[in-house]
């Protein structure tokens, strides 16, 4: 299903049942390509939605602005349109950066919290680097149903560096803000985190957690899915009482 949202049309895919659980994938990528093999095996206890970001895979961008502020609105927007009021909202990479510049304006839609290699700034001496690559195989050679052609990823690649810069700027006083339960999950072989960037964001949301992969690289999610499963699961039965 695709569900309108300002200056675009989200595509969104439901399974299961029980407490909500919202995926939001990285750049570049898609809600199917990054997500699937979690939240496959999560919607056996929970109702799982799948979202495409505006200008990815099968979502409309037809207007801007087009970044992680608008991703996490857009999140909002869709959690509506499926009658739902809070979840666990669970993102990587820059939909984990979604989620936590979303939480640090307005916590009260997340139930809880998971990011897997998300960051709490930009650098604009890296964006050079992440333009000029090397970018993941897995995503130069997708096909993305909204996009212009073989080299939409560029595309994609320059207006997320630059989003990346301008935008991403949380503060651990704006983190602090957050006050719902959260977990922070990053790869020791990531080469765009590090362990300790994840710690420091934990470290300033109040009660925050970080969970580390050993041997994973940026998306844990693919290279050690069981592990971030288990991961997943064991925090929200912790911190919010699941049975």
């Amino acid at each position: 299903m695709r569900v309108p949202v300002p200056g675009g049309a989200i595509a969104v895919e439901e399974r299961g049942s029980g407490l909500p659980v919202v995926f939001v994938h990285g750049g570049t990528g898609t809600g199917e390509v990054d997500w699937a093999p979690v939240a496959d095996r999560l919607s056996q206890r929970h109702r799982t939605v799948v979202m495409d970001m505006r200008g990815h895979g099968s979502s409309h961008d037809h207007e801007g602005p087009f970044g992680i502020v608008r991703f996490g609105l857009d999140a909002l927007h869709v959690m509506d349109a499926l009658g739902i009021p809070r979840a666990v909202l669970v993102g990587f990479s820059v939909g984990g950066n979604a989620l936590l510049t979303l939480a640090a304006r307005d916590h009260r839609r997340a139930l809880a919290l998971v990011t897997v290699g998300s960051q709490m700034r930009g650098d604009a001496a890296a964006a050079e680097h992440i333009v000029v690559g090397p970018w993941p195989s897995y995503l130069t050679g997708l096909e993305h149903e909204v996009g212009t052609g073989p080299e939409y990823w560029r595309e994609l690649r320059n207006k997320l560096a630059r989003d990346w810069v301008q935008n991403l700027a949380l503060t651990r006083e704006r983190l602090a803000t957050i006050r719902c339960p959260a977990l922070i999950c990053q790869g020791t072989d990531d080469p765009l985190v590090t362990v300790a960037e994840a710690q420091e964001i934990a470290e300033a949301i109040p009660g925050g957690e970080v969970a580390v992969f050993e041997g994973a690289g940026h998306p844990v999610q693919l290279d050690q899915a069981e592990a971030l499963v288990r991961a997943i699961e064991d925090f929200v039965r912790r911190r919010l009482a699941l049975r």
